[in-house]
């Protein structure tokens, strides 16, 4: 189109159009004349990704940070430790250390447009507790002090703090060799440039490890941007360590059940539940009742005071408290169910807590050890009663089953009634 007819259509229309285009084409039209590239390059830049699969990746987002007139257009960064499939995740073996990828990682604190932050880790994580009854020499890629030293480094560049004497313990825990491997991240931030803590509105981390790292956790840098006022989303999923033939033993790991006694302590700490407006927490295996999450000690004194959007996957019910937690959210105004089934019935070793959960002490008791079955009361017909009520039931044109949510658009009174009737009289949901 020539630049003349270009000029005639209006700036909002230009924007519309040239956002539906992929990157690569935005890209290509920053060069097509000045017109395009004034709307082009702050789409293009929006989003960035920092991937270990190619060294390129940590070149282009290096040179992204260095540039003023770019890096203030970044409100999204996307940072993947995958490396490629060649490598042997769950074995570990032709896995090195991408030192391309952790030495851009402190760049990120020139990004202070930076708004939404996105961690992808493997799926496959190491075990860091060893008592076990079965042991097993099978390692992983990504290590625990792998995964520890990129969420520092992180955070420490969110926070303004990375410093060039912290590569020190980084070489020391990886192993990375030196000779190979000289990151040039300078001492000086220059020009206001990294002065104080970037204001992160989003966090959202795939694959973190199911144990408490307490090295993470004493982490200024991780408490203080956790806690920031601007962090408004929170998003985990958590991976968990097994072996591929016999996955139940990771029930075993005491780090199983520790992670979720003291998620309402760490992640979700008073400081950062009171501010949340989207909360999302998801688990690769079924998990609330066994590991038991206690969704009660977030926060308890105040709760989750201005939550909006709350999405759980794989959670179980189990309880009516439960229930009554998630109507009790007054300011929610989304509930997101995905793949999350009610437990009515449940054979397990003791002993038990009081509510009737399991505990860690159950699964390292000898194998042949008496079970016990236990009924539960709960139903759906109940939840979808108490969760009308309270406003906040999204359904998806009648589908409901074990895979329960992810939704968009609230049934109708009419339609609720009818299916809320339909399941009193047919329990089709007890799973």
């Amino acid at each position: 189109m020539p630049n003349a007819h270009l000029a005639n259509v209006s700036a909002e229309i230009r924007s519309l159009i040239l956002s539906e285009l992929p990157k690569e084409a935005l890209l290509a039209c920053r060069l097509v004349c000045r017109i395009l590239s004034v709307h082009t390059t702050p789409l293009a830049f929006r989003h960035v990704l920092l991937t270990a699969r190619h060294a390129a990746s940590a070149d282009s987002f290096i040179r992204i940070c260095e540039a003023e007139h770019l890096r203030q257009l970044v409100h999204e960064v996307t940072c993947d430790t995958y490396v490629g499939d060649w490598c042997r995740y769950r074995g570990g073996k032709g896995y090195k250390v991408p030192a391309a990828f952790l030495a851009a990682l402190p760049y990120m604190r020139h990004l202070r447009s930076l708004r939404s932050l996105n961690i992808f880790f493997s799926k496959y994580t190491a075990r860091r507790n060893v008592d076990m009854r079965y042991p097993t020499n099978l390692g992983v890629a990504e290590t625990t002090d792998f995964r520890f030293r990129v969420l520092n480094m992180i955070f420490e560049a969110l926070r303004g703090t990375w410093h060039k004497k912290m590569w020190i313990p980084l070489f020391l825990d990886l192993h990375l060799p030196q000779d190979d491997f000289s990151p040039n991240v300078d001492d000086e931030k220059g020009d206001g440039d990294g002065e104080g803590p970037i204001e992160l509105a989003s966090l959202a981390i795939s694959n973190l490890s199911d144990f408490i790292d307490r090295r993470l956790m004493r982490s200024r840098a991780f408490q203080e941007i956790l806690a920031a006022p601007s962090l408004k989303s929170l998003k985990l999923l958590i991976t968990h360590w097994e072996k591929e033939i016999e996955p139940e033993l990771r029930l075993e790991l005491p780090d199983l059940y520790e992670v979720y006694e003291n998620l309402p302590l760490t992640w979700l700490k008073p400081a950062v539940a009171q501010k949340l407006t989207t909360l999302s927490l998801y688990d690769r295996h079924y998990f609330g009742w066994c590991p038991k999450l206690d969704l009660r000690l977030i926060n308890p004194d105040g709760g989750l005071p201005n939550l909006r959007v709350l999405a759980l996957g794989h959670y179980v019910f189990s309880h009516d408290w439960q229930v009554d937690w998630v109507a009790g959210l007054g300011s929610l105004q989304e509930l997101y169910l995905d793949d999350c089934p009610i437990l009515w019935r449940a054979i397990v070793r003791p002993p038990l807590d009081d509510e009737n959960y399991p505990t860690a002490e159950a699964f390292n008791a000898g194998p042949n050890n008496d079970r016990v079955e236990i009924g539960l009361p709960l139903r759906w017909h109940a939840v979808l009663w108490v969760e009308r009520d309270a406003g906040v039931l999204l359904l998806d044109d009648d589908e409901i089953g074990i895979q329960f949510g992810v939704h968009t658009r609230a049934l109708d009174e009419a339609a609720l009634e009818d299916l809320l009737m339909s399941l009193t009289k047919a329990e089709v949901l007890d799973i």
